[in-house]
């Protein structure tokens, strides 16, 4: 009786799927190079909790470019900014958040404070999956108003913003739920040089700064 062999039992294309399968793993397991898929399927956490909010008939409509009226928008929870190891800044917590717009790629949410002195955005990305931020703009946002407390808020801003630099992992959490909405990878430093005692001198001279005003005020 003749033996079977794989290419009785098998067609080309399984042969083919079953070798690239085993090499990718090759690749990702023994070379560290990770695959397309796997880099897909590992960063879906960096959305995650920000989905339950949004609402999977409001992804969907955006990812079309379909309209959607006003008064349907999602509300959006208070949010907290953090660094995964960091204590949490009080003026990056609990801030009022909205959606401001959204386009085919995904939605650019607003994080403000109650008096409107800090306003950072926050861009989910839901065709990537990814939860992107700028924390690269200079101080004019969190509106310097000659006040003490204006520089500390620089100060205390300046110094999340150093932690971020240095391989800070970002986390967002839904402040009134203690929900954490999404993640990022620690931030890898591109095309700029991190230097962290130049980022201390800076904070330490906006807070001599702050010191100043105290002074001149009193």
């Amino acid at each position: 009786m003749a033996q079977s062999t794989i290419s009785d039992n098998w067609s080309l294309q399984d042969i083919s799927s079953l070798l690239t399968e085993g090499f990718e793993r090759y690749i990702e397991r023994v070379i560290g190079v990770k695959s397309s898929q796997t880099l897909y399927q590992e960063h879906l956490y960096e959305l995650h909790g920000f989905k339950v909010f949004l609402g999977t008939d409001f992804i969907e409509k955006v990812l079309k470019n379909e309209d959607v009226e006003g008064n349907k928008c999602p509300i959006m929870p208070r949010i907290s900014l953090k660094i995964r190891g960091q204590k949490q800044s009080d003026i990056l917590d609990a801030l009022k958040c909205e959606i401001e717009n959204f386009d085919e790629k995904g939605v650019i949410l607003k994080a403000f404070d109650t008096d409107k002195k800090i306003s950072l955005p926050l861009f989910l990305n839901l065709r990537e999956e990814r939860l992107q931020s700028d924390f690269f703009s200079e101080a004019g946002f969190l509106g310097d108003d000659g006040t003490p407390e204006a520089m500390d808020r620089v100060a205390e801003f300046f110094e999340f913003r150093k932690h971020y630099l240095c391989n800070g992992i970002l986390e967002v959490w839904a402040s009134d739920y203690n929900i954490l909405l999404g993640r990022c990878d620690a931030f890898v430093p591109v095309n700029c040089f991190v230097q962290p005692e130049k980022a201390d001198e800076q904070i330490n001279n906006f807070r001599e700064e702050a010191n100043k005003r105290r002074i001149s005020a009193a």
